[in-house]
């Protein structure tokens, strides 16, 4: 299973996961996903998301 690194960022008041691993040439990758979550009093509900996804994504199933 591939090591996948995250963290969070503000973009338009909203909060964004940016999900970064190494492919299997050893490239760096990166994807961004919306949490849909407005800055304002979400920090720690949008962490919890970033845990859970970075525990669930797969990039093998990534295009």
């Amino acid at each position: 299973m591939t090591n996948v690194a995250g963290h969070l960022r503000e973009q338009n008041g909203m909060y964004q996961m940016i999900l970064s691993w190494k492919d299997t040439n050893g490239k760096r990758r990166t994807k961004s996903i919306s949490t849909g979550l407005p800055v304002k009093g979400n920090k720690k509900r949008a962490e919890s998301l970033l845990r859970k996804t970075q525990k669930e994504f797969n990039p093998e199933t990534m295009q």
